[in-house]
């Protein structure tokens, strides 16, 4: 008899941090983001971006940056230019070796403000809708850090990381133009409904209730924050394939694990993740994924079964 009602969680990231190793030893950013939820993380790698100060231009109206793309041998060029504030302009850049910074002194301010020259080239094309693909993050390894109740977040366990380690020594081995990235995120689960028609003639109000209550029941009892996170990042590490680095979750689902066991005691039909990375404005992709801005992805915890009776509906339709 096919099922006609269909219970599954839905996790989305909702909170996303873009940032490098230097940021984990920041004691005010790491006080702002303690009290915040941010459990998982990827290990990315992009494009190291550099700026070439010889070739900026800075004019009463409008400034002029070169940025250079450095991808092994392959050096690619990037010209962006942008008004400058009348009120208080920029009268000057600075930038030392390796030119991955650059500072930008102002007219009226007597400091200077600095920032890195990937994340400016990010912010200025953002705002002429431009996208390149030195934007793009190849996703590593996927991991979590909650500890006891939830005491514990990404730069907690980032700070001390072997398989980070080991990801910068290959880096710097075989891909000397690229550099290492951060993405911290919080979820958000939601609990998702469907009643299936079946085609039958003899669905009754019984098992309608019946499905009613079993959802209800599912409300009722939430799936803990822990194995929330656990189920993220074995979605993860399935999706974008980061096994080379990822020796956890090697079969998923498998109701043999303990650490999401939960989403079987509670007979729910599949769990799903979504992963949208428009706020910091790079597509993800990895050897399995091509690269975008939104990824997604259902896995059905009993065989087969599940996903013939819920999509059955839709092709019969």
């Amino acid at each position: 008899m096919k099922e006609s009602s269909f219970n599954a969680l839905n996790i989305t990231n909702r909170f996303m941090m873009f940032h490098q190793q230097d940021s984990l030893h920041d004691e005010e950013i790491y006080g702002q983001l303690k009290g915040m939820p941010i459990h998982i993380y990827m290990i990315c790698r992009s494009p190291i971006i550099t700026v070439d100060l010889d070739n900026c231009k800075i004019e009463k109206d409008e400034i002029m940056i070169k940025f250079n793309s450095l991808r092994s041998d392959e050096i690619t060029e990037i010209t962006i230019r942008t008004n400058n504030d009348e009120e208080n302009p920029i009268v000057e850049f600075q930038s030392q070796y390796p030119f991955r910074s650059i500072d930008i002194i102002r007219k009226n301010d007597p400091t200077k403000s600095t920032a890195k020259a990937c994340l400016l080239l990010r912010h200025l094309a953002s705002n002429k809708q431009l996208y390149l693909e030195q934007f793009d993050l190849e996703v590593l390894y996927v991991g979590q850090a909650f500890g006891k109740d939830g005491n514990r977040i990404t730069f907690d366990r980032l700070k001390k990381h072997e398989k980070a380690q080991q990801i910068y020594f290959d880096t710097q081995e075989k891909y000397p133009g690229y550099e290492i990235w951060f993405l911290s995120m919080s979820i958000e689960p939601r609990i998702q409904y469907m009643f299936i028609p079946t085609g039958r003639n003899d669905i009754n109000d019984a098992e309608i209730n019946q499905g009613v209550e079993k959802h209800l029941h599912i409300l009722q009892n939430p799936i803990t924050t822990d194995q929330q996170i656990n189920v993220m990042e074995a979605c993860m590490i399935n999706y974008f394939d980061t096994y080379q680095y990822n020796k956890t979750f090697m079969e998923f689902p498998n109701p043999r694990h303990s650490s999401y066991d939960q989403c079987y005691k509670l007979d729910l039909n599949s769990v799903a993740f979504e992963l949208t990375s428009n706020s910091i404005y790079s597509k993800l992709w990895s050897k399995s994924v091509k690269p975008d801005f939104m990824h997604m992805k259902p896995f059905f915890l009993h065989s087969d079964k599940d996903k013939k009776n819920m999509f059955d509906f839709f092709l019969n339709k």
